[in-house]
């Protein structure tokens, strides 16, 4: 039982205590900071030590680091001494009485043995000396001298969780109360090992707390850091909290809580994403430190909130912290705290985390500043710091250069504030440059005129400046600048060299950066693999995980499989490289390798990591896949279109666990989000959906998971991919009609301009102009110049893409250019037309016939880009005139764009931009829509061509492709067959030019075969003797080929091979070519044998075949049978309506109802295909033919058509077209559904 001591005792042990420090006060530091001392030796000071309280012991130490006792909960030092690292040095622990004997000071050198040889394992050397003391030959206390030597010399974290494991393994050792600085030692030599992955401090926490001890304040202090080390919230939680059914640890301590602990915990909290627990402890409902409040926050608190804030994105609650709102005070005011300068410059971190750089700048610029050099607050070199990297996260240049370098008779505001740029200043305004497209401006920094950092300056570039400039590099694909910092030229030494700047693997590895952005593999991989590499195993430097990883993002940037797997697995016989340099691979590594196989479609060797023979990542394996790891397989299957292992690895099936639960993966949003994108890439929208919206959601507002932006906008890309509006509009806008709030309102999702962005592309992608148009020009507009949310560029992109799409021009028209009196939207709204948009504008040009209006751009009397203005065509710019001159045929300005006549340049050249092969293949367009065939042969076989083998322009597969439709035209198939197959003797050009054919070539040859009455040729290409498209072989028929050789089949009049390729033949149990290929029939083949049967006369003999084709195609209605056959009998249409309404096929009155025809089949036939959400149009021959049809029987005033939105408005617009053509009826579009139209005469 512990001996109860009086107030007198302890008062006179604690002058004793004072009274013998006081003798070497710098000494008494040492000792108190538990570093060797004169006073390590004195048994009996040691002793006393033991008996001191707890408050006693504090007030020792403030008395001794010169600090007044009552700020010891408040002060940072305090809290800083404790996290700091300690030295290698020996400390001494006693928790045993001895006599009181005077001991010389050398006594304590002869106690302390230097640690076993490293030779030995730390197991066997902890072993040993519990080992010597339960022999009784150490005691307690010698052997607490050991053990805080041996865990001073670990170097590795994994040794001292040796000792650890060591020690908890031992009953006697977890029965013995330890003296409290042994596990400050080992909480102390943890956190020296901040550079270990979280993962690696697992358990640390639970063994060490297992240790009997005293446990006082700052020991929790100490085990916060080691949990923040360990990212686990939960321990913290425990350890500070508790919860309602278990006291927390610190209360079963009886250790009272103080301001440095609750301090602690925030940054755990900010560290794991838990802001509200932290936020709670200051303004929840039972806040633990407040003004009316023992505790009470402090200036670290405010600190630690603001650095939650900023890795949690929570600019509300930092702005209501540091400078709260008009009436209401901030809370720091309310708190009694007084801002500094270090709070300030936290603040602006928050806002350029969370793109708030405005309220950023008005606190050194604003018309009320807090920072200035006439206030008591003055901006430092920190704040400068935080402000420029809040420029570069928001792109503002021409702030960052008024704060460094001013402009011309205006001195920056450093200088006007009285603070020195230093190199790291310089460092992080070559960031802001990096971000801002300002690249000249950095390297003007060092390679300019008037350089600011040079050999012969005061400040010089250094590591840092150059690794800076290198990520420059990369971020503007400035690949030459980049070799001249690091290597120079053959006669000219690199900068780095002139600079007496030592390259280093980091350096080395963000130069394999550059490489990947600027498409120059090779010279990142000399780096490592070539005849002088500059890191391998036999030389100074060598290659790390981190080089590692450049290299396999340069792989995965230039297609590179084969390099990417020599890195990572190698081959069979030879070890990886990675394995040769002595790297080992870790989970991050593969992640990466999964994103290489993503971007090369290499799926499978993907998938085997974790699902093959030989698994790399598993539970029972060392690695293991994590959410990353995950992320990337998800985005592999997305790359690759697999949905089934997608769903396998998230959602696992109905009697199978999803790998993710098998590998002890919680989903996050972010995994759901990225599961979503491969549903969109593969259609299965549905399964996407049910996430948010099934019986069982797995995010929502009631659940722990719950959807955010990033999920919002996935599903938009979802439903454009799938063409689902309804879906779109319940997500973003509700249901005005039936009061139903949006999705996303409903979830606490706040819309943004990316969302009515995105919502904008699926209005596009399904022919809903209107309702994108609403959302800028409507009623109600949701993005306005007067409103929180304004349209951007973005914006204005996606609402051309929309007019494109939905053929508008007027409303492009308005938006882009305005009228003669009238403004452009895009001013009215304050934003400055680009090259990027004008070029979309000439893409809805091409697409509405408007050739004139996209011509203008550059060649009018007005231009608004050319070589005098300060935007310039470029080549996207010029291939967008090249659509719109193939589409409205003009030659001429092609050529004169392209080629240029006899004394004139071409418009390219005086623009001075390059053709490429892009250009010349979009040009051969051009040749073959307006006759020109003869031209565009002559570009690749001409006198003079243009793309050649040896001319730096080869032609390439896309070249052919073009040239293939060119022969298609003009019906040219001796020239088609020299490009694809050659003659006998001679290879064919696409050999001679080294492409190689791929499927989408051949399909574009048989169609060539099909116009030019060749069928043998194009059928040999499947079923001759030397196949080139076989399920053996690399390329394989597709249902693209099937429909070509159809068509090719219906011009030749070959019913046997079209039924052979379809149906097979059952005579002789012959199955068709499409089941023996693995190709599905659909509609589109279905459609197509019927125009061969028909051509064939063979049609009504083999009328029977239709059932059977019909269910190969799922088509499970005759209807279908009709809506296809019935246009394809002109003739018979009437009767053959007549006799569907008799058998009980269509509905009697065909889809007419009070003058009006509805176009939807389940309007017009009594089973039809599709589900509530999408109701199918018919095809628009159909939909003429059955105009007529009640025009002549029944209603010779028909007023208006429901066509709905279908294939992109092609319904509706066709019959537009057709009713203007044929009938000489107009048009006005109903004002409430953009879907139906309504008819009028022509006031022609």
């Amino acid at each position: 039982m512990a001996t109860v001591r009086t107030p007198a005792e302890q008062q006179s042990t604690y002058r004793f205590m004072l009274k013998s420090l006081q003798e070497y006060p710098s000494e008494a530091v040492l000792y108190l900071n538990f570093e060797v001392s004169k006073f390590d030796s004195d048994e009996y000071l040691q002793q006393c030590y033991q008996l001191l309280s707890k408050t006693d012991r504090q007030n020792l130490y403030d008395f001794f680091n010169n600090k007044p006792s009552s700020t010891r909960f408040n002060s940072r030092t305090r809290e800083t001494h404790y996290c700091k690292k300690p030295s290698n040095v020996y400390r001494r622990f006693t928790t045993e009485p001895r006599p009181i004997t005077p001991k010389s000071s050398t006594r304590y050198t002869k106690q302390i043995q230097q640690p076993p040889s490293s030779s030995n394992s730390f197991f066997t050397q902890t072993s040993a000396l519990i080992h010597s003391w339960k022999l009784k030959q150490k005691s307690k206390n010698q052997l607490g001298i050991d053990l805080n030597a041996l865990i001073g010399s670990c170097a590795k974290l994994s040794q001292l969780i040796e000792i650890i494991h060591t020690l908890k393994n031992d009953k006697q050792v977890m029965e013995t109360s330890w003296d409290i600085r042994l596990i400050h030692k080992l909480l102390h030599k943890a956190a020296e090992f901040s550079d270990s992955h979280s993962s690696n401090f697992d358990g640390i926490f639970s063994d060490i707390i297992r240790f009997k001890s005293s446990y006082e304040a700052k020991t929790c202090t100490l085990l916060l850091k080691l949990i923040k080390l360990n990212l686990n919230f939960s321990d913290a939680k425990g350890l500070v909290l508790g919860n309602a059914a278990e006291a927390s640890v610190m209360q079963q301590w009886s250790v009272e809580p103080n301001a440095a602990i609750y301090n602690a915990f925030i940054t755990v909290c900010a560290k794991t994403g838990q802001f509200d627990s932290a936020w709670q402890l200051v303004c929840g409902n039972k806040p633990v430190m407040a003004p009316h409040l023992s505790l009470k926050a402090n200036q670290i608190t405010c600190m630690n909130l603001l650095t939650a804030c900023a890795e949690m994105e929570r600019y509300a609650e930092a702005k209501s912290l540091v400078l709260g709102d008009g009436d209401t005070a901030s809370l720091m005011q309310q708190w009694g705290i007084k801002s500094n300068v270090a709070i300030y410059s936290v603040f602006i971190t928050v806002c350029a985390k969370t793109g708030q750089f405005d309220s950023a700048w008005q606190l050194v610029c604003g018309d009320k500043p807090v920072m200035a050099p006439y206030l008591p607050l003055k901006a430092d070199s920190i704040t400068c710091l935080n402000l420029l990297t809040a420029c570069a996260e928001t792109r503002r240049y021409a702030e960052a250069k008024s704060l460094v370098l001013g402009d011309g008779d205006t001195a920056s505001l450093m200088q006007q504030w009285g603070i020195k740029p230093n190199v790291a200043i310089y460092s992080v305004f070559i960031t802001v440059c990096a971000k801002t497209n300002q690249f000249d401006r950095a390297w003007q920094l060092v390679c300019g005129d008037k350089p600011v950092m040079a050999p012969h300056l005061p400040l010089k570039a250094d590591s840092i400046t150059c690794l800076n400039l290198l990520n420059a590099c990369a971020e503007m694909e400035r690949y030459a600048e980049a070799k001249s910092l690091v290597f120079g030229d053959t006669d000219t030494a690199s900068l780095m060299q002139q600079w007496d700047i030592k390259p280093n693997v980091a350096i080395y590895s963000a130069f394999v950066t550059v490489c990947a952005k600027t498409g120059q593999f090779d010279s990142a991989w000399q780096l490592v693999c070539g005849d002088k590499p500059v890191m391998a195993p036999h030389l100074s430097l060598k290659a790390c995980q981190i080089t590692c990883l450049n290299l396999l993002t340069a792989c995965a940037e230039s297609g590179r499989y084969a390099e990417a797997k020599s890195l990572v697995l190698g081959d069979k016989g030879t070890a990886s490289l990675m394995q040769q340099w002595d790297i080992k691979p870790n989970v991050a590594i593969y992640s990466a390798f999964i994103t290489v196989c993503a971007k090369t479609g290499q799926f499978d060797s993907a998938w085997q990591l974790v699902c093959g023979n030989k698994l790399v990542m598993a539970p029972h394996l060392p690695l293991k896949a994590n959410q990353i790891t995950c992320m990337n397989l998800l985005t592999a299957c997305a790359e690759v279109k697999r949905f089934t292992e997608a769903k396998s690895l998230v959602l696992g099936d109905k009697g199978t666990t999803s790998l993710m639960q098998q590998w002890d993966i919680k989903p996050n949003v972010a995994i759901y989000s990225a599961f979503i994108t491969v549903c969109a890439k593969t259609g299965q929208f549905d399964s996407a959906w049910q996430l948010v919206c099934g019986d069982k959601p797995v995010m929502a507002p009631h659940l722990p998971l719950k959807a955010d932006s990033i999920t919002s906008m996935n599903l938009l890309t979802a439903c454009a991919e799938t063409g689902r509006y309804a879906e779109a509009k319940s997500l973003v806008l509700g249901d005005d009609d039936t009061a139903t709030a949006s999705l996303m309102k409903q979830w606490g999702i706040k819309h943004n301009v990316p969302i009515y962005n995105a919502f904008i592309k699926v209005c596009a992608k399904t022919g809903q102009f209107d309702s994108a148009w609403q959302l800028v020009c409507g009623n109600k507009p949701v993005m306005a110049p007067h409103l929180s949310l304004k349209a951007n560029q973005i914006t204005c992109m996606n609402l051309l893409t929309a007019c494109a799409e939905t053929g508008r021009y007027a409303e492009a028209k308005s938006l882009v250019l305005g009228d003669t009196a009238t403004a452009s939207l895009m001013q009215q709204w304050g934003i400055i037309s680009n090259v990027v948009i004008y070029n979309a504008f000439i893409r809805v040009c091409a697409k509405t016939g408007q050739f004139d209006s996209a011509w203008q751009l550059v060649c009018g009397d007005e231009p608004v880009m050319a070589p005098h203005l300060p935007l310039k065509a470029d080549k996207i710019t010029c291939m967008y005139l090249l659509t719109a001159c193939a589409e409205a045929e003009r030659y001429a300005e092609a050529k004169s764009l392209v080629l240029g006549d006899g004394d004139t340049a071409s418009l390219m050249q005086q623009w001075s931009i390059e053709p490429d092969v892009a250009v010349y293949s979009a040009f051969i367009t051009i040749y073959s829509k307006t006759g020109q065939f003869d031209s565009a042969w002559q570009l690749v076989c001409g006198d003079k061509p243009v793309m050649a083998p040896h001319l730096p322009l080869k032609a390439d597969s896309i070249t052919c492709l073009n040239l293939l439709t060119a022969c298609a035209e003009a019906e040219r198939y001796a020239e088609a067959k020299s490009l694809v197959l050659g003659d006998g003797d001679t290879a064919s050009l696409m050999q001679q030019w080294s492409i190689k054919p791929d499927v989408a070539i051949y399909n574009a040859f048989i169609t060539v075969c099909a116009k030019t009455g060749q069928f043998d040729s194009a059928w040999q290409l499947v079923c001759g003797d030397k196949l080139v498209m076989a399920p053996h072989l690399p390329l394989k028929a597709d249902l693209i080929t099937c429909i070509n050789l159809l068509t090719a089949c219906a011009e030749a009049g070959c019913y046997a091979e079209a039924k052979s390729l379809v149906l097979g033949d059952d005579d002789t149990a012959t199955t068709s070519l499409m089941q023996q290929w693995g190709i599905k029939p659909d509609v589109a083949i279905y459609n197509a044998f019927i125009k061969v049967g028909i051509k064939a006369k063979e049609f009504d003999t083999e009328i029977w075949s239709l059932e059977k084709i019909m269910n190969k195609c799922d088509m499970s209605t005759p209807s279908q049978i009709h809506a296809q056959l019935a246009p394809l009998e002109k003739n018979n249409f009437a009767s053959m309506i007549d006799k569907g309404i008799t058998e009980g096929i269509y509905k009697k009155n065909v889809g007419l109802t009070n003058h009006c025809i509805d176009l939807h089949t389940d309007k017009i036939v009594e089973e039809h295909s599709g589900n509530v959400t999408h109701i199918r149009g018919v095809p628009l021959v159909f939909a003429k033919l059955l105009f007529c049809y009640h025009k002549k029987n029944n209603e010779p005033n028909i007023t208006s058509i429901i066509t709905g939105y279908h294939g992109n408005n092609t319904l509706k617009n066709g019959m537009i077209s057709f009713l203007k053509d044929e009938f000489g009826l107009e048009f006005i579009e109903d004002k409430f559904n953009s879907g139906m139209i309504v008819l009028r005469e022509s006031s022609y």
